[in-house]
């Protein structure tokens, strides 16, 4: 079984020792600044617009998996926070009780 790309753990994702240095925005470039404006409330039209011209799919991924970590929608654009489904867990907490 093969080791997922990103595991969540205390609302950080972390990428695993696996990744290879090419999928990994490089520290200290502009397009990490670019990456890390992507995890705000809300990112400007602008922002995506070169985002889209200049980023690995790699990268747009993590940032997306980061805002939804953080219980907000995974688009960059959208400012909305995503609500816990209080029905699902009351359901599987039945389910494990039987």
């Amino acid at each position: 079984m093969a080791t997922p790309i990103i595991h969540v753990a205390d609302n950080i994702a972390m990428f695993s020792a696996e990744d290879s240095a090419r999928d990994a925005v490089p520290e200290d470039s502009e397009l990490r600044g670019m990456q890390l404006a992507m995890l705000q409330e809300a990112a400007p039209p602008a922002l995506l617009a070169e985002v889209s011209q200049r980023f690995q799919r790699s990268w747009f991924e993590a940032a997306v998996v980061e805002r939804a970590a953080d219980r907000r929608c995974g688009w960059p654009a959208c400012s909305a926070i995503m609500q816990v489904a209080k029905g699902r867990a009351q359901l599987l907490a039945k389910l494990v009780r039987l």
